[in-house]
């Protein structure tokens, strides 16, 4: 969740205490949820500022895995040769 505060405009991460913390142990909360959404910055910002939680930053990060989306590829998958059917 770190970044450089002049690229993309407002965060709800800008000004958070909890800023460092979420990004050294994979936390989110509601604010980063509806503004990783895409919410407005008036419906982000209006977002209840309740405590960050790992459960938040899986809902948003580890779902496509779990719904069939795209998934993380393995290094050794990726470079690996193809496999062979046997006839």
């Amino acid at each position: 969740m770190l970044r450089d505060e002049s690229s993309l405009g407002p965060s709800p991460c800008d000004q958070c205490i909890s800023r460092r913390r979420c990004a050294a142990e994979n936390l989110a909360c509601e604010r980063y949820i509806a503004f990783h959404d895409g919410a407005s910055l008036a419906r982000w910002s209006l977002a209840p500022n309740l405590a960050p939680t790992r459960a938040k930053w899986g809902a948003i990060f580890d779902a496509p895995a779990r719904r069939g989306g795209p998934r993380p590829v393995n290094i050794r998958e990726r470079d690996a040769p193809p496999k062979r059917i046997a006839p």
